[in-house]
């Protein structure tokens, strides 16, 4: 089973991506999208961490630092990019220092989502 911590302001696009990976195995934790609301989970091992990254009250590279680095340096990292803000190449070369895997565009294409979370948890096995 994928164990999963979804980091997201907004709690219905929270609910709507929990409900995206129906199909997919896993157990899913939910937090906001802050430093602070990391915390908690500390000690918690995830093998995938979704993570929005513009979000209005909180740098979101500095979230992904925190948990690359300080709480979850182990888990594939996906970034969900704020509609029109940057183009999905910009955050791809930033993503690739980051040590983000995959960056997916809002609106988010469930499938795509499935996908990423699906080839990503098999790449953590191998």
């Amino acid at each position: 089973m994928t164990r999963i911590l979804i980091l997201e302001d907004d709690e219905s696009a929270a609910r709507s991506l929990t409900e995206g990976l129906e199909g997919v195995p896993h157990e899913v934790t939910v937090v906001k999208n802050s430093y602070k609301g990391l915390k908690p989970t500390k000690g918690t091992v995830f093998d995938i961490v979704i993570a929005g990254i513009n979000v209005p009250e909180d740098d979101g590279v500095e979230t992904v630092l925190a948990i690359r680095w300080n709480l979850h340096q182990y888990s594939k990292l996906i970034a969900i990019s704020g509609e029109g803000s940057t183009s999905s190449s910009d955050y791809m070369h930033v993503a690739k220092t980051l040590g983000i895997s995959r960056v997916i565009e809002k609106p988010v294409d469930m499938d795509a989502l499935r996908g990423a979370v699906e080839e990503l948890h098999g790449a953590s096995k191998n």
